[in-house]
């Protein structure tokens, strides 16, 4: 195998429709190459040929023999040898010409392999400048929507943390206090790692249903709500116990009193109240609303005005007027 002496890549004589020089170079050339190549075309002479056609022909060198010396035996043993050298030569000729075949085909196939790699390695770095753009979009949007998702949030610093608490109750109260609609929560939890020893509490993340709700939130946050509101831990009901135990058991009992413990609300602190007072032989006369309120364009209805009474005659309650706070009366 020889190169085609224009685009100088290896050619298979036998196999690569190729034509010949028939000027002295006798290069061989693919049929594609001397296309426009108007002198091999018209004489089968490449161009190198072409300008050197006027030079003489350098004749190969005779030999010469000594007719006189030599005889017949001894230019047939000569021409043996030569023969012999020549076919030698030959065979190592086209051995050689064979393994450069094999090799130039071998160049042959990883100039191709290297070029349909390299068209898959651009393909390739074209898919992932598309993939990083992509996955930039992508996490572009997930900010967004993580920022979205919490844009409703808010965050509540300094409230107690007790064991096996309950932040929904908790949150629950602070919108009680502050005046605001609970129904607007959604979820509550506390955030952050608990770490032992640790004094300060870990703040509690409120998630709200809309972005009205966190600004009437936002509006409140000046109002001062320490842990003892929120956690009912005030000494309220001990005080009353300690009136009810100085008041004789035949006496009859009345009392009366907002205590902000909404008794509509069904949660462990209010039914743990309950339970309490009536441990005292206390029943309640006010089970309905005694205050509605307009919150957020929404109507929020409580039980704070709390009737108590403890009597061996039956009692009852009934409803004077119904508006912006109701008033219940015991008799």
């Amino acid at each position: 195998m020889v190169q085609c002496k224009k685009c100088k890549l290896f050619v298979s004589v036998t196999k690569d429709d190729v034509r010949k020089c028939k000027g002295p170079c006798e290069g061989v050339f693919h049929k594609k190459c001397i296309q426009n190549m108007k002198d091999f075309l018209r004489n089968e002479v490449c161009d190198i040929c072409s300008r050197h056609e006027g030079n003489p022909k350098t004749t190969p060198p005779k030999i010469t023999i000594d007719l006189q010396k030599a005889t017949v035996e001894t230019m047939l043993a000569e021409l043996n040898n030569k023969l012999a050298i020549i076919y030698e030569t030959q065979k190592k000729i086209d051995d050689l010409t064979d393994t450069v075949d094999f090799y130039a085909e071998q160049f042959q196939k990883l100039t191709e392999f290297k070029d349909s790699m390299q068209k898959k390695i651009t393909a390739l770095e074209n898919t992932n400048t598309f993939l990083k753009k992509s996955n930039e979009a992508l996490e572009e949007r997930i900010t967004l929507l993580e920022q979205k998702q919490v844009e409703n949030n808010i965050e509540i610093a300094g409230v107690e943390e007790v064991k096996n608490e309950n932040t929904l109750q908790i949150v629950q109260n602070i919108a009680d206090k502050l005046k605001l609609n609970p129904d607007t929560i959604v979820e509550t939890k506390r955030v952050g790692r608990e770490i032992a020893g640790e004094k300060r509490a870990r703040p509690i993340v409120v998630a709200l249903c809309t972005k009205a709700a966190r600004e009437n939130w936002i509006r409140q946050r000046k109002v001062i709500v320490n842990n003892n509101d929120i956690l009912n831990n005030k000494n309220e009901k001990q005080e009353i116990a300690v009136l009810v135990k100085q008041i004789p058991d035949s006496q009859d009992i009345i009392f009366i009193g907002d205590t902000n413990i909404n008794i509509l609300n069904s949660n462990t602190s209010v039914e743990k109240y309950k339970d309490e007072l009536c441990a005292m032989g206390m029943q309640c006369l006010i089970n309905e609303c005694t205050r509605e309120e307009i919150v957020s364009g929404r109507l929020v209805t409580s039980c704070i005005d709390h009737v108590w009474v403890r009597s061996r005659r039956s009692v009852e309650a009934h409803m004077l007027t119904c508006k912006l706070s109701d008033h219940y009366m015991g008799k």
